[in-house]
């Protein structure tokens, strides 16, 4: 199960957001809905997320999400380069 935390900046009243959970149990994809639904209600938000691909059971590949643009990078795969 995925556990979420809510620290709070006092001056500010700013968010970090805390998501921590094992392998497989949805993290990432917690992630991408709580973002969209944060910007959905317009609220200003930054950060990244890394999904990967599995092949065999096994992490393949990591792409980078910048949650603000919703952009994606290619950041890192197990594949032999040319």
């Amino acid at each position: 199960m995925c556990f979420i935390g809510i620290v709070y900046f006092c001056k500010s009243m700013q968010q970090i957001i805390i998501i921590s959970g094992k392998q497989g149990e949805g993290k990432t994809q917690m992630c991408e809905k709580l973002a969209q639904e944060m910007q959905r209600k317009g609220d200003v938000i930054g950060g990244f997320i890394a999904p990967g691909t599995w092949e065999n059971g096994e992490r393949h590949s990591f792409q980078i999400v910048d949650l603000q643009t919703l952009e994606r990078f290619d950041f890192a795969s197990r594949e032999k380069q040319k």
